[in-house]
């Protein structure tokens, strides 16, 4: 996604009136109102989201998994990983270390293992 194109934000403010004062106050009041005020379902996707980078990063930070690609989800501590290894090995790997992740409770495999001379798309 193009983040300088305006229409990919709710809100956009020009600044180049430097009326900081306004646009503050402006701010605060829109973040007060009850129309963006949190909701237990936004918490729980803030959430989800939070989990699965940590999940991603974890898989990133391992030489065992750093080079691997693939997707991962979370949905109330349920983790997904998606994707293609070339080996069970190092899939075992990918999911013990998930289930290390503080807040992970299940970890559940969507891959396809593939022989090291796969020379086709890696997801």
């Amino acid at each position: 996604m193009d983040w300088t194109r305006p229409e990919h934000y709710d809100l956009v403010l020009n600044t180049s009136n430097d009326a900081w004062d306004f646009y503050t106050d402006f701010l605060v009041a829109a973040a007060r109102h009850p129309r963006v005020q949190p909701t237990p379902e936004s918490v729980q996707r803030i959430r989800d989201l939070s989990l699965a980078a940590q999940v991603r990063a974890a898989l990133a930070t391992d030489p065992g998994t750093q080079h691997l690609n693939i997707e991962v989800t979370a949905q109330t501590g349920c983790v997904v990983l998606k994707g293609i290894v070339f080996s069970p090995a190092v899939l075992m790997t990918a999911a013990a270390l998930a289930k290390r992740v503080p807040g992970v409770t299940s970890v559940s495999c969507e891959t396809v293992a593939t022989p090291q001379g796969y020379l086709g798309a890696i997801m």
